[in-house]
């Protein structure tokens, strides 16, 4: 049993800041130093949240409207695909959570399973039309939206939130001391001190200085096919157009291109296979995307190796953010493991001790977790039809994970109701799946024979009637942004709103 006294983070982007937050904020009387001292270069994408977050920052104690005004916020309230399957195709995944009818022992996807001549996103998905109108539920929001943010502006806020109560080091990390168990024992810094703590979170990003690592490498499992992404802010030309409460991500030649809209600029960039394109040609393509809004020598290439640790947490060190892994852009996975990271490491050291055990529990859960996550990104990729050189590449090397597989069946299983779905501790859950594979064409049965056509037909009137509710009370985004950055604290006014659904 080892007993944490204090704690020391290293590294000086989101994934130090966002832990350093969360551990003087839940554990107020355990001393925290950050050596902050931005060690390689940052990856430089990561503007997306995803439902956890708004819960991270309220177990950090941090001012929401203050917090939201400061990181150039908007809302994020699902991402929009355009393109995906073939240039024709398009899949809407929201964070709206479907209504279960307790009584009929269904959810409004059993419903459209027996009407599939209907329109899918706007008689099965909540709030497609509002939000597709740029205009966002207000009255549901801790449920139902996230945020998008301008990265530096994030760390800057964690930073001054931090400033009276964690330490920090201006300087870089020269050598690691360990003993003859592994542990480390202090550190060498280059301002000349020797620093000495209980425990280490290793933030260092892809570097991963604290630790060697055993990876899991990930790109060429048939699962993931990027490696490179060139990005850059391009300017607003029709802010209120522009400014959609969700990302869009267009399949195009190459890749995918994300856009995220802050309030100050969209951050935006190309997501794609450096040994297919070359930097140059992609820096031109995504110029070119843009109408030249953009220039290529304004991009700035980032390059990765996706992997996931297989000890995220050794002896008295844990990796958080990238230098634990890292999958790719797609579905905003990066902030997402670094705050669960953050979370399960408190649920392990309640009492700060530690024991094999524990470290066994969280290298297993970090396991599942990205596990989980490559499998559902894996799956965007599945049964494309395009036809470039990128896409080509990836039909070729494509294979579906046991997970995807089972999901296919689940859909054709006349048996099977949406109702039954549970959650898990992972990031994406049944209802994640069965919405993506519907919108990109696999079958479902209709042999659902445990809800007569009257309740149907009930339900499916009482879902519309909620959507004509939720266009006539909603906020455009625009107003909605400018509420909040005003200080309404919509935390607040939302208590007891948590079903994410009128």
């Amino acid at each position: 049993m080892k007993r944490i006294k204090d704690i020391t983070i290293v590294g000086g982007g989101s994934a130090a800041w966002l832990a350093a937050v969360y551990i003087q904020n839940n554990f107020w009387d355990l001393p925290v130093t950050v050596i902050d001292k931005e060690i390689g270069n940052p990856i430089g994408v990561g503007e997306a949240t995803v439902l956890t977050f708004p819960h991270y920052l309220r177990q950090c104690g941090i001012d929401l409207p203050q917090w939201f005004q400061n990181v150039d916020a908007t809302y994020k309230a699902g991402i929009d695909f355009p393109h995906w399957k073939n240039p024709k195709g398009r899949v809407w995944h929201p964070f709206y959570l479907n209504r279960s009818y307790f009584d009929m022992k269904c959810t409004q996807y059993d419903i459209w399973a027996q009407k599939q001549e209907l329109d899918y996103c706007k008689h099965a998905l909540p709030c497609y039309e509002t939000v597709m109108d740029n205009r966002v539920d207000m009255m549901n929001s801790f449920e139902t939206l996230a945020y998008h943010i301008d990265a530096g502006k994030l760390v800057t806020e964690l930073q001054n939130i931090c400033r009276s109560t964690v330490k920090t080091i201006k300087s870089d990390v020269v050598n690691v001391n360990k003993d003859e168990k592994g542990f480390i024992t202090s550190l060498d810094l280059k301002n000349g001190a020797t620093h000495v703590s209980d425990f280490y979170l290793d933030c260092t990003g892809f570097i991963s200085l604290l630790k060697g690592q055993k990876k899991k490498e990930l790109l060429n499992t048939g699962r993931l096919f990027t490696n490179s992404a060139v990005a850059g802010h391009v300017p607003y030309e029709d802010f209120e157009k522009e400014c959609t409460p969700y990302v869009k991500c267009p399949a195009v030649d190459h890749g995918w291109i994300w856009k995220i809209p802050v309030q100050s600029r969209i951050g935006s960039g190309l997501v794609f296979n450096r040994d297919i394109t070359d930097p140059d040609t992609a820096m031109q393509y995504f110029s070119d995307h843009w109408n030249g809004r953009i220039k290529p020598e304004d991009l700035k290439l980032i390059d990765w190796t996706p992997y996931y640790s297989e000890n995220f947490w050794e002896k008295n060190v844990v990796s958080i953010g990238l230098s634990g892994g890292f999958i790719e852009p797609l579905e905003s996975t990066g902030l997402a493991s670094m705050t669960y990271g953050v979370q399960e490491l408190a649920k392990q050291i309640p009492q700060y001790v530690y024991n094999e055990e524990a470290i066994a529990s969280y290298n297993m859960s970090m396991m599942n977790w990205y596990s989980d996550a490559v499998d559902f990104v894996g799956s965007h990729y599945a049964d494309t039809e395009w036809d470039t050189k990128f896409w080509n590449y990836v039909k070729e090397m494509h294979v579906k994970s046991e997970k995807h597989l089972w999901y296919e069946e689940w859909l054709r299983d006349p048996q099977r109701s949406f109702y039954s779905d549970v959650s898990s501790n992972t990031l994406f859950h049944p209802q994640n799946w069965q919405l993506w594979l519907i919108q990109m064409g696999y079958p479902v049965s209709k042999d659902m024979n445990r809800v007569n056509p009257m309740q149907l037909d009930f339900a499916m009137t009482e879902f519309l009637r909620a959507e004509e509710v939720r266009k006539r009370t909603s906020l455009s985004h625009i107003n909605a942004i400018e509420s909040t950055n005003m200080g309404m604290d919509w935390y607040k006014a939302s208590q007891g709103q948590r079903e994410g659904f009128l």
